[in-house]
């Protein structure tokens, strides 16, 4: 099990060219456990982070779900007409597909934060240059 973990990360870095400051996610959903103690030896795990993401919970969603919709990962088509609209979108965001979820898109969403810094050879931050918190969608 342990070989095809590996494998498996390894396969993930080498689809992104071993690029230093490329993301490569290796888990998603971990336990409270596993994060304490990756945070607890990030000195020793020097490019490894814990990064959290969204999700969105519906009441009743059985009943709903046509109305409600579905969201997935941007097409390079919602990309550019996005953009030409003046939204602020990543290649790697998810939007809404369908129904409510693509309707009320713009209220959905809010802003994502920001942050510009500098880092080292290793890609670990030196200084914080400038910080912006992130805002919540608003509920429909």
């Amino acid at each position: 099990m342990e070989i095809r973990q590996i494998a498996s990360v390894r396969f993930s870095m080498g689809a992104s060219s071993y690029q230093r400051y490329r993301v490569v996610t290796l888990v998603e959903n971990v336990s409270q456990e596993t994060v304490v103690h990756i945070l607890e030896r990030q000195p020793e795990l020097t490019g490894v982070d814990i990064q959290t993401g969204t999700l969105r919970r519906y009441a009743d969603s059985l009943y709903f779900a046509p109305i409600i919709g579905y969201t997935g990962p941007i097409s390079s088509e919602e990309l550019e007409a996005a953009r030409e609209q003046g939204w602020e979108y990543d290649a790697s965001e998810q939007v809404g597909k369908t129904g409510i979820e693509q309707a009320m898109e713009s209220t959905l969403r809010g802003r994502p934060g920001r942050e510009t810094f500098y880092v080292d050879s290793v890609g670990r931050v030196t200084q914080v240059l400038n910080s912006e918190e992130p805002a919540a969608g608003e509920d429909v």
